[in-house]
């Protein structure tokens, strides 16, 4: 049998297109360890998913994505994240039907309706998650939360079923209002007044321009996520619902014309991020004061996903500074 041949592919340099700049959470150090506990104590994963989780360091993105939030609403938010990792591991073995029932089971949870049978340890750290929450957090903020929450419940069935028919990838124009909702981020975006302490009025929250901004922040956080964990996923045969097997199936292209087209697909979407922004409309002192709060929030979790997705070893188990330094990405032949 023949040994796999490897070869080197150059990464896009988001970090050279992305034009904000980084922070941290303080109270990162002293929660971190606090967080895992809470999964650990709920005994969810074990095996495989429990190593991905722990390799995966939801905390850190907290702590890149709301660098400005009190300790109370950082460990909700690091508690929130946590449980999103547990369900992307679980559901990443799930059917449709399977995966829809355990993030409905969570919906459920959220909104304390009852269920026939004992509470899993899912609803039960969802139920612990609304108790903390509603301690600094508004209704409208958590309503906003969980509307979110079942679309990407939605959206990761969805997921599932095409998982079930290995090799079938999704068109463009299919495939990206599904990865906003799959990949969580809009889902997590909901907690930007949350973080702050604040509450935006639906009118502004549903703002067309504020709304360009929004899906321009999540689809840079999506594309970076698939182009960063696209060796991984190949490995473990899951690769289907990534930006770069959707563009290998539209078009006759290399490997590396991917990338370089996934750094253009950045470079453009940062753009229409800048431009809407000088176009934001004023709502007055008070509320304009929260819309920048918000606006500083998407962008933190732009280029705080891209800081974790180095300093985490959910993508690059190592090498990942050179990995960082270089752009370089060793392949191999079963990845193509």
């Amino acid at each position: 049998m023949a040994s796999p041949q490897s070869y080197q592919l150059r990464l896009p340099d988001f970090f050279a297109l992305c034009p904000f700049k980084a922070s941290t959470n303080p109270f990162y150090n002293q929660i971190n360890g606090e967080a895992i506990d809470w999964v650990i104590r709920h005994n969810v994963l074990t095996g495989d998913a429990y190593v991905r989780f722990l390799l995966g360091s939801g905390p850190m993105l907290m702590s890149y994505s709301y660098p400005l939030a009190s300790r109370e609403h950082f460990r909700t938010l690091c508690d929130i994240v946590n449980l999103l990792f547990v369900v992307d591991e679980i559901s990443d073995e799930q059917s449709g039907d399977d995966a829809r029932k355990t993030g409905l089971s969570i919906v459920r949870a959220f909104k304390c309706e009852e269920s026939d049978n004992d509470p899993t340890a899912l609803e039960k750290m969802s139920k612990e998650i609304k108790n903390r929450f509603f301690e600094l957090g508004s209704e409208n903020c958590f309503e906003r939360f969980v509307k979110q929450f079942e679309a990407y419940v939605d959206a990761v069935a969805k997921e599932a079923v095409s998982r079930g028919h290995r090799g079938e990838v999704l068109d463009m124009d299919s495939f990206i209002p599904l990865r906003r909702r799959n990949s969580a981020v809009l889902t997590l975006f909901t907690l930007f007044e949350y973080a702050m302490g604040e509450d935006l009025p639906d009118e502004v929250h549903e703002d067309p321009t504020l709304a360009n901004m929004r899906c321009a922040a999540c689809d840079m956080v999506w594309l970076s996520n698939d182009i960063y964990s696209y060796k991984v996923e190949a490995r473990l045969d899951i690769h289907y619902n990534n930006f770069v097997s959707v563009v290998l199936n539209e078009r006759e292209i290399s490997f590396q014309e991917v990338f370089d087209y996934a750094g253009e697909y950045y470079k453009g979407l940062v753009g229409k991020f800048l431009e809407n922004k000088v176009k934001l409309p004023s709502w007055g002192p008070s509320v304009d004061k929260v819309v920048a709060g918000y606006v500083k929030g998407l962008e933190d979790w732009v280029v705080g996903n891209l800081e974790w997705s180095f300093g985490c070893r959910r993508y690059f188990e190592s090498g990942r500074d050179r990995i960082r330094e270089s752009l370089v990405l060793e392949m191999y032949s079963e990845a193509a």
